[in-house]
């Protein structure tokens, strides 16, 4: 069995950008994108690298006008694809969704054929 190396961190460059449009006093739009820089993670029969592209949206309405607390209400969507580059045994898999219960899931480059 490969060990999951779910716990294992890595530190990579990360840029982000938002750009928001209020269209009354009270309601805004907000667009995100962002990108990560490829990360590395060893263990043991097992090397991978990491990459994430986020993108995002939010919609804010603020109650009230110029008062000395601002409540507001909120919701939106982030997307986010991670692509999985592995090496495991000396063969290389790739992966574009990474599973959360950290199963291998992976697939070589080749379509399977070795």
């Amino acid at each position: 069995m490969i060990p999951c190396l779910c716990d294992s961190w890595y530190s990579v460059a990360a840029i982000d950008a938002t750009v928001g449009r209020y269209w009354t006093p009270h309601f805004k739009t907000e667009f995100d994108v962002g990108t990560a820089g490829e990360g590395r993670i060893y263990g043991p029969y097992r090397e991978q690298n990491l990459r994430e592209t986020t993108v995002g949206a939010t919609a804010l309405y603020q109650f009230f006008e110029n008062q000395w607390v601002h409540p507001f209400i909120g919701g939106g969507v982030e997307l986010a694809r991670e692509h999985i580059r592995a090496r495991i045994g000396g063969r290389r898999y790739r992966h574009l969704l990474a599973h959360r219960a950290c199963r291998p899931g992976l697939i070589p480059p080749n379509g399977g054929t070795g």
